[in-house]
């Protein structure tokens, strides 16, 4: 049976500074589908997310989410972002807070609940993403893993029903990498909807159930079976680049 299609993106153009940066992307996700959109760097691939959570402007287009047009001038985006939740590349922590209240503040400055109910599904979530032990530590007090970490686990908490990735990865080093990959994959594995836009190309390979790849802000690819066979040549050609890159990095070991 067909899963609920939850996210709906029609026609969706952005330009900036006189550049047309996305031009007309139009795709959807399902209920408990991982989407990872793959493209070279500057195709697109983190506007479309900040387009979905209304962190950018469009200049036409329509994004639905449950069926209900967002992208309207009376769009309420900070209920939007209670139920798509983003994960940012650099955390986007409150460095004056400590983990519990960068994690509990949303839940209860917006959506305005029970302060203890709320600092008792901070711990379960400090629990579950292996950080309990660092309640009471301040940002600068951890290590770029642990802090991404925190991100997801403050997102998590407002219990959205998709959460966008964008580049969660690429201030890490490998082994803090290593920690938030297999934290998302435990999303992924309890059937956590999700769109990651990633440049971890096995991480991408192994996590997709659909690959969208972009280029100069088209979709050229919206496919299911991306990594074994790709459609376009340039969708080939970026993945002869990531092989090579790979072979280059097994000698180099």
């Amino acid at each position: 049976m067909c899963k609920k299609i939850i996210l709906e993106i029609f026609n969706l153009h952005k330009s900036f500074n006189g550049l047309h940066i996305l031009k007309n992307i139009s795709f959807d996700i399902h209920k408990g589908e991982v989407l990872v959109i793959l493209g070279p760097s500057g195709s697109g691939k983190s506007t479309i997310l900040r387009c979905i959570n209304g962190f950018e402007n469009i200049e036409s287009g329509t994004i639905k989410f449950n069926g209900e047009v967002i992208t309207t001038s009376k769009t309420k985006w900070e209920l939007v972002r209670q139920k798509i939740g983003m994960v940012f590349q650099n955390y986007d922590l409150f460095p004056h807070m400590n983990v519990f209240e960068n994690i509990s503040l949303g839940p209860i400055l917006v959506q305005k609940k029970n302060k203890s109910e709320v600092l008792e599904n901070s711990r379960k979530l400090l629990e579950r993403v292996g950080l309990l032990n660092r309640g009471d530590f301040f940002p600068h007090q951890l290590s770029g893993g642990q802090k991404q970490r925190v991100a997801i686990a403050r997102a998590l908490i407002m219990e959205p029903e998709i959460l966008l990735f964008d580049e969660v990865t690429a201030s890490l080093d490998p082994e803090m990498s290593r920690e938030v990959l297999e934290l998302i994959f435990e999303l992924a594995e309890k059937g956590t909807t999700m769109i990651i836009v990633t440049h971890e190309m096995p991480f991408a390979k192994a996590i997709n159930d659909r690959v969208l790849f972009l280029d100069d802000g088209e979709i050229l690819e919206n496919n299911s079976n991306f990594f074994n066979n790709p459609e376009t040549e340039k969708a080939k050609r970026f993945l002869d680049i990531f092989e090579f890159k790979s072979h280059k990095n097994e000698k180099s070991d």
